[in-house]
């Protein structure tokens, strides 16, 4: 994630979703893969809420309840 962190700031989840889309199409090799694979559209999900938790991006409560867009 480049150019995204912003000191103090907590994302929405409305701004994590963007941003993950965002870096799906800039990463073409990854979503043609993924594109039309609910599981994995799901488990990349995971994996990035993941590092923004670990990131301090988002909250553990926002980590623990966002559900799952895919």
């Amino acid at each position: 994630m480049q150019n995204h962190k912003v000191k103090n700031m907590k994302l929405t989840k409305k701004d994590a979703l963007r941003i993950f889309k965002d870096e799906l199409v800039t990463n073409s090799s990854s979503y043609g893969a993924i594109r039309g694979d609910k599981i994995a559209m799901c488990e990349a999900w995971n994996t990035f809420t993941d590092m923004l938790c670990k990131d301090r991006m988002i909250t553990d409560s926002q980590y623990r309840n966002w559900s799952n867009p895919f």
